[in-house]
């Protein structure tokens, strides 16, 4: 990776955050100027309620893990829809291991995902 790049957190809040809605659009706005730039840009999974998995969980099988809610797939697929929008070129995907996770990024951008045990989880 460049040296030169900068790596950017993104909070999805952000763009949805509350208040002023003018200051709000100037703001959601300023972050997808800085995102159509050279980034890396790190995006928590779509809604999946609870917190945390079973005890019992079983890192390749989704039925035993928390999982992607209808809201969370709407989510992730904005998510995808509004980078195409905007015209943000999105290059290399990795995402965790987790169903949710990896749901989350094919709805938001296709199939070319590489898991990465890297970004897995390390919730108690």
């Amino acid at each position: 990776m460049k040296a030169s790049r900068r790596f950017l957190l993104f909070s999805l809040a952000l763009l949805a955050g509350a208040g002023d809605l003018n200051a709000q659009t100037r703001s959601s706005e300023a972050i997808w100027a800085v995102l159509a730039t050279d980034k890396v840009i790190l995006i928590r999974h779509a809604n999946a309620p609870g917190v945390g998995d079973p005890p019992d969980f079983t890192l390749g099988d989704c039925k035993t893990q928390r999982n992607l809610d209808e809201a969370g797939r709407t989510q992730a697929r904005r998510i995808g829809e509004q980078f195409r929008n905007r015209g943000v070129k999105v290059g290399q995907v990795l995402s965790s291991q987790w169903c949710r996770t990896v749901e989350t990024a094919k709805l938001a951008f296709g199939d070319q995902i590489r898991q990465d045990a890297n970004f897995n989880s390390f919730f108690g």
